[in-house]
């Protein structure tokens, strides 16, 4: 068993921001939102929760897309809370 260490540009919230969410465990659990975990073994309420974006993007009008995309997404799981862009270490 290793330690995988990379990170992740999620457009989300910390996951305690989400915690009156019902369904919460069950998004994360279904992997319909994604996680990053800050280090390893964290327990949930430490997670940055939301949508992932790609590591690379090739310009500025893909970005905007993505970026568009993952809070509309984001937004209907949540009922239309807000988010906002996180980069997060990811250790799992």
């Amino acid at each position: 068993m290793g330690i995988s260490m990379d990170a992740m540009l999620l457009y989300g919230v910390g996951f305690d921001e989400l915690s009156e969410l019902e369904d919460l465990g069950e998004l994360l659990d279904n992997g319909e939102m994604d996680y990053a975990s800050p280090y390893y073994d964290s327990p949930r309420d430490e997670w940055v929760v939301g949508v992932a974006l790609p590591s690379e993007i090739p310009g500025e009008a893909e970005m905007l897309e993505f970026i568009r995309q993952a809070k509309a997404e984001f937004e209907s799981m949540t009922g239309g809370l807000p988010g906002r862009l996180i980069v997060s270490p990811n250790i799992t």
